[in-house]
């Protein structure tokens, strides 16, 4: 699957300020629009991402950052190329621990599955949470796939360099625990009227902005991870943010 971004300008949300005027005469130029800023001027400052509870690197005993205990980072992959767009979007369920894993989903900027994994906890379920997730325990029953499979397929998939995409991040990283520093959240890209703590509903953007629904009942990760790509790439086409203070790259040392 393609994604396509097929809305007008008047329907993005936001515009770039036009600082053309129009000719008076034939021959008369024009000063053109500004362009686009690259993805990675939407990188998350190291500020929302405190505020919004991102799982984040620790100071150590040595004074140094280190992943905090049962966390991993993921690891520069020493490309040269420009960093890949890539999609996050992941369904829990409550165990006896809380909220736990039960299916991942990644997608590139084309809306490529590039992983689609159920997902075993590691501690009992109390409740599949299938109102929201889609997961039952049929689903469930023949998967032997834990998270710490699921983290080194990660870590193989995203490198510390990609911008990893979705809508309120913190949940899913959390979920997985992994920590990743480039980090574009739809909940900053498309803040709520009200202003934090408010955050606006994938689903009411995806709606709004790309004039189709989602979550018709329980979600599915991959339409998820497809409607945050999407809305970010429209961002990117049609928008303009003030600079990105991006995550000290130290956060991929542990």
């Amino acid at each position: 699957m393609s994604l396509q971004i097929d809305l007008s300008v008047s329907e993005a949300g936001c515009l770039f300020q036009d600082d053309s005027e129009p000719a008076q005469q034939k021959g008369q130029s024009v000063k053109k629009k500004r362009q686009p800023f690259p993805p990675k001027h939407y990188i998350a400052t190291l500020e929302a991402l405190k505020s919004s509870e991102y799982p984040l690197p620790i100071v150590g005993p040595d004074g140094k950052l280190e992943c905090p205990e049962g966390y991993i980072a993921t690891k520069a992959g020493g490309g040269d190329e420009e960093p890949a767009l890539i999609g996050l979007d992941c369904e829990m369920c409550v165990t006896e621990e809380g909220f736990e894993l039960t299916r991942i989903s990644l997608v590139d900027h084309q809306g490529q599955v590039m992983l689609d994994q159920l997902v075993v906890p590691d501690n009992p379920i109390t409740d599949y949470n299938t109102r929201y997730s889609g997961i039952t325990a049929e689903m469930l029953a023949p998967v032997t796939t834990r998270l710490a499979d699921i983290q080194v397929k990660f870590l193989e998939l995203v490198p510390a360099e990609a911008l990893l995409v979705g809508h309120a991040l913190q949940n899913d990283l959390r979920a997985l625990k992994i920590l990743h520093a480039n980090i574009i959240d739809t909940a900053f890209l498309y803040p709520h009227p009200k202003g934090p703590p408010y955050r606006s509903a994938l689903r009411k953007l995806t709606e709004k902005f790309l004039k189709r629904q989602i979550q018709n009942g329980s979600h599915d990760s991959i339409d998820d991870a497809r409607a945050a790509m999407e809305l970010a790439l429209l961002k990117f086409r049609y928008c303009t943010l003030p600079t990105s203070q991006h995550m000290p790259s130290c956060i991929s040392a542990c």
